[in-house]
Parts: structure tokens; C-alpha cells; sequence
């Protein structure tokens, strides 16, 4: 999940927007850079636990309520381990790139280093 704040500025264009009927852009894109945040989150512990796809995708939305300006963007699936047929060549490329990545990282924290990704 992701939560994001609008803003106080947001907040005041979009009164003008929901006057006249407009589509928010500030309001699109904070939404959309939340479902990227909670897509790459949701990926991530796929690959955590071992699974290489998600299926049954599920996106709420909602605000944090009391007019705080917080937008909310819930995202959850189930985590699959699909068979390398479903995927295309450069996705089985990229998996395991992750996978050798992984393993290396897991490699270096015997050592407590600290790492950046």
C-alpha cells in the first residue's frame, strides 16, 4: 500500500476542478505514482518469497478520512512461481538477473556490509 499526501495547493485546484466537472491531473498523477510505489512493493515480495508472478490483482482506493488530503492506494495478489513457458525471453533474462542479484546480496550480508541497491 502507499499514502500519499495531496497537498495543500492540490487541494485548492481541485476545488476548482470538481466545480466544473474536470478530471484532476494532480490528483491523477499522485494516484498513479501510488500504484506504481504499491505495484514495485508488491513485486518485491513476490520475488522475496520466491515467485516469479502475481495473479488476481486487486487495487483499492480510498482517503485517510477527517479531510487530512491523504490518498491511499492498496494493491494485493497472490504470489505465483509460473513455469518459464509463460514468459518471454527477455522476462526470463530479467528474473534471472534478479535471482544472481539476490544471491549476491544475500552473500554479502555474512560480511554486514552495508549495501545500496
Amino acid at each position: 500500500q502507499s499514502t500519499t499526501g495531496t497537498g495543500i495547493i492540490t487541494e485548492f485546484t481541485s476545488s476548482f476542478t470538481d466545480f466544473f466537472g474536470e478530471q484532476s491531473k494532480k490528483h491523477n498523477a499522485k494516484l498513479k505514482a501510488g500504484e506504481m510505489l504499491s505495484s514495485y512493493q508488491m513485486r518485491s515480495h513476490t520475488f522475496e518469497m520466491g515467485g516469479n508472478a502475481i495473479i488476481g490483482v486487486d487495487i483499492d482506493y480510498t482517503d485517510s478520512g477527517d479531510g487530512k488530503g491523504m490518498l491511499i492506494v492498496c494493491m494485493s495478489g497472490t504470489a505465483i512461481n509460473a513455469d518459464e513457458s509463460c514468459f518471454s525471453e527477455s522476462q526470463i533474462n530479467s528474473i534471472k538477473s534478479l535471482k544472481a542479484k539476490k544471491a549476491r546480496l544475500e552473500y554479502l550480508k555474512q560480511f554486514k556490509l552495508y549495501v545500496i541497491v
